[in-house]
């Protein structure tokens, strides 16, 4: 649970650690204090100290680091006793959380649980110390599940050119135009008869009540109606009928989504198709530690990002997220308390969440650092994947170079202060998840924002009175040293202390206005 900022003009949080090894369970805090749980009273051992923990996020990019701490604690038993009676130190684990004097033991903020690591100890009365590892990717799962497989033993009938492959999952409506072919449909009963054929189009229920199909050979079979049955090992599958006539044994199949989606979006009408939904998808589907409701909460920001491809091969859910899609997004994953959850690089802030002062509210703690961030000013996106020829079709480019602009090439402000200042550095971006032209210019507009310039960052120290405000937050700051006049910043990291808090500071990178005061 957060802190509100009321909540934080007493006495700083106090930490609380419980640590629960061979089955019994030992608690301490940064002081000794009786907490409430419900109308139950809990002591805590005020042994605790040496806390250390961050959190943090990695800004434009779609890796992340999971969260850590390590403490020192003082056991009032024998511990080095209990190790030598069976009791195992490295097979512990251990929850660490913040909480307000006064409030219930529910109220209090978890930061970490996870297991106990490089644990350290001594004789009675020495301190134990040791780091909390998060657990947040215990399972991994990959998708389609792994029966979800065009085989003999489900469709006794199937075409043998279909055999192997995975049932196909379908993000948002891909082909949704006509002359395009969005996704496989795969032969997998009647191929041996001269009866009509089912053709299925995806692993699952669909959105679309209606799909056409297209051939090898550029045959277009309209408004085929979807139906939905069980294979032999009973999942659900969608499927089209191909008649006899339409069937040709030497020709592959694919399916035209003009008349709906596909996947149907569990968090809202229609089919799966928005970045934010997507998102939280595929965090639900990876088997990770997910805070939902964080997620959920930022859906909405980059639901206008919509989607359209299809999952054809099994893959791990997490590593298709951060290979395919985020790199796509203005979001970044970061692992908090609660779990993994996204958060939106508000690029296009214009007001801050708290407004800091240096040497008033915060204190400098180290120097402004340029870091090594790729510039990028000319920044090309290939996109529109055609099924039949396994190839993207389309492609836009925006670039700060003086050229002649059209719907292909096309210039921003912010390319252009780019240019101007570093010449041209060019990217490439792909994606076969990418079908719309509002979206590709959406991608390629917050890229170049977020590539224009050079990166700055920089630390403050703070007191827990702001501990409210957390990672991802935009906040402003005036530092007469550093001629920052109401700056805007992303805080990056939190790293706690015992009595005070670290903030990693990243300067929102606004080119054209920098250049304009030059």
């Amino acid at each position: 649970m957060a802190f509100v900022e009321s909540q934080l003009r007493g006495e700083p949080p106090i930490w609380l650690l419980e640590v629960t090894i061979g089955g019994h369970p030992y608690r301490f805090a940064s002081r000794a204090v009786t907490v409430i749980d419900g109308a139950t009273p809990i002591e805590f051992l005020g042994t605790l100290s040496n806390v250390d923990y961050g959190s943090a996020f990695t800004f434009a990019s779609a890796d992340f680091d999971l969260p850590a701490a390590s403490v020192e604690v003082t056991f009032k038993d024998d511990i080095a006793r209990r190790i030598e009676q069976g009791a195992d130190l490295a097979a512990a684990t251990a929850t660490l959380a913040l909480w307000i004097a006064g409030t219930q033991y529910a109220d209090r903020r978890v930061v970490i649980s996870g297991a106990v690591s490089i644990p350290s100890y001594g004789a009675l009365g020495e301190p134990v110390s040791f780091d909390i590892e998060s657990d947040f990717l215990k399972q991994g799962r990959q998708i389609p599940a792994a029966d979800h497989l065009c085989a003999l033993s489900s469709f006794p009938d199937l075409d043998p050119n279909t055999e192997g492959r995975s049932y196909p999952i379908i993000i948002g409506a891909p082909a949704f135009t006509a002359g395009g072919a969005g996704s496989p449909a795969y032969i997998v009963d009647g191929a041996s008869h001269s009866g009509d054929k089912r053709a299925l189009i995806a692993g699952h229920i669909v959105a679309a009540l209606t799909v056409d199909i297209v051939d090898s050979v550029g045959n277009v079979y309209a408004g085929k109606a979807v139906f939905s049955d069980l294979d032999g090992n009973g999942n659900i599958y969608s499927y089209v009928i191909v008649t006899n006539a339409q069937y040709d044994a030497t020709r592959s199949y694919f399916a035209r989504w003009i008349n709906g989606g596909g996947l149907v979006n569990p968090y809202g009408p229609g089919a799966l198709t928005g970045g934010g939904d997507l998102v939280r998808w595929l965090l639900r589907e990876s088997g990770a530690t997910i805070s939902d409701g964080k997620a959920a909460a930022v859906a909405s920001a980059l639901n206008p990002y919509i989607f359209d491809g299809y999952i054809g091969e099994r893959v791990d859910a997490l590593q298709l997220l951060q290979d395919e899609i985020l790199p796509l997004l203005p979001a970044s994953l970061i692992a908090g308390d609660g779990g993994i959850y996204p958060i939106v690089w508000r690029y296009d802030a214009t007001e801050a969440r708290a407004q800091l002062t240096a040497d008033l509210d915060i204190y400098r703690a180290g120097l402004v650092e340029y870091e090594q961030s790729k510039i990028e000013n000319e920044i090309t996106l290939t996109y529109k994947y055609n099924c039949r020829y396994d190839e993207l079709r389309r492609r836009t480019t925006v670039t700060g170079a003086p050229a002649k602009t059209s719907d292909l090439l096309w210039r921003n402000q912010y390319t252009s202060a780019s240019y101007t200042r570093y010449g041209t550095r060019a990217a490439n971006y792909e994606s076969g998840f990418i079908e719309r032209n509002a979206t590709a210019g959406r991608v390629l507009n917050w890229l170049s924002r977020a590539k224009a310039g050079a990166l700055r960052s920089i630390v403050y120290q703070a007191p827990t009175a702001y501990a409210w405000l957390d990672v991802g937050d935009v906040v402003s700051v005036s530092d007469h040293e550093l001629a920052f006049d109401n700056k805007l910043m992303i805080i990056r990291r939190i790293d706690w202390g015992e009595i005070d808090l670290s903030f990693d500071l990243l300067v929102i990178p606004d080119l054209p206005r920098e250049s304009m005061i030059l």
